[in-house]
């Protein structure tokens, strides 16, 4: 009896440490992270705290961004490369770059349709090679 109690023990534990190994083994099988560009996709309007929430390395993808929100700040003036927008949308705000041949100059206010790409930014993901198009005002 005690020899049949050993061997049912010791197929038990072959058990558990297959189970351990194959448990192991699915653990060690790369899965592609949670903001990898495989399931990164940003087309059509994206919220703005979506962007602002990408890590570094997925906003230096480039990724292409269309945001519509309200502007709340803007300085043709405050870099020689390029002028500063900020838009901020019911998910949060974000920073755009203008590009040099941009035509609008937004107010603070506005209602504003941003196009251009993600980028890491200095501090923060961003967008860059921006382009601004005044829709109207802001409802209050």
């Amino acid at each position: 009896m005690a020899e049949v109690f050993r061997t049912l023990q010791s197929r038990r534990v072959l058990r558990l440490k297959w189970l351990a190994v194959v448990f192991a083994s699915a653990m060690l099988v790369r899965q592609p992270a949670l903001g990898t560009a495989a399931r990164l996709d940003l087309s059509g309007i994206t919220p703005a705290g979506r962007i602002h929430n990408l890590t570094v390395e997925e906003a230096a993808h480039a990724h292409p961004v269309i945001v519509r929100g309200v502007a709340t700040y803007y300085d043709p003036y405050i870099d020689q490369r390029h002028a500063a927008l900020f838009v901020c949308d019911s998910s949060g705000c974000i920073f755009a770059a203008l590009s040099a041949t941009n035509a609008s100059s937004p107010h603070r206010g506005d209602l504003v349709e941003v196009q251009g790409v993600t980028s890491g930014g200095d501090y923060a993901p961003m967008i860059a090679e921006a382009k601004v198009r005044v829709l109207g005002m802001a409802a209050a």
